[in-house]
């Protein structure tokens, strides 16, 4: 698979099931203001709370074949693996993506543990090998990165003055690639953001004038 950013907003999305693993992807496309339709005879209170909010559209029967609406992505987390195959054949025959809670082999899109710290996301695969160390491994990278994570709004203004500066792509690489690497990103973790700061923006400075 490749690991893409897809907005979401308003785009049709329709989940097959009301429990709980149904709740955490439903929770997922609402942060994104995906517009979620939920098929489920019995969901969880978090799912009851959205419909009676209208943030999602809540169909109260279980799924039949025929029933589908047209959606772009079709989440299917019911506690039939026959009902989640037909399902899925379904969505798939009305041009959706497909994501299926307990197939991953059978998925045309899947959810990543996602970890988010200020402006900084990252996405955690590693196909269901094993979902406690994904889970440790996300611990880590919020602990590791937090200090990247803060200084990125700082980083984005020294961004734009560059851009202004330097009008090709080419030429912004090239300094970007000789004044911020490794061992700047590793001051930064080490909490010495102010030091790389200084380099940067004396770099910056320069820009323009010749040794």
């Amino acid at each position: 698979m490749v690991m893409l950013e897809v907005t979401m907003k308003n785009r049709p999305c329709l989940v097959v099931g009301g429990g709980a693993v149904a709740e955490r992807r439903i929770g997922l496309l609402l942060a994104d203001d995906a517009d979620v339709t939920v098929i489920s005879p019995k969901v969880t209170d978090t799912i009851e709370k959205w419909a009676e909010n209208g943030e999602i559209n809540l169909v109260r029967e279980g799924y039949e074949k025929g029933q589908l609406t047209q959606a772009d992505f079709v989440v299917v987390a019911t506690d039939s693996t026959m009902l989640n195959k037909q399902c899925a054949e379904e969505a798939r025959a009305m041009g959706a993506l497909v994501n299926r809670a307990d197939d991953n082999n059978d998925c045309d899109f899947v959810f990543p543990m996602t970890v988010r710290e200020g402006a900084l996301t990252v996405a955690v695969a590693g196909d269901k090998a094993s979902p406690r160390l994904l889970k440790l491994v996300g611990q880590d990278i919020r602990q590791r990165y937090r200090l990247v994570a803060a200084i990125m709004p700082a980083l984005k203004e020294i961004r734009n003055e560059v851009k202004l500066l330097l009008p090709t792509s080419k030429e912004r690489q090239v300094f970007w690639r000789k004044h911020f690497g490794e061992a700047e990103l590793t001051q930064i973790i080490e909490g010495k953001w102010k030091l790389v700061e200084e380099k940067v923006r004396y770099a910056v400075s320069r820009i323009g004038i010749k040794p």
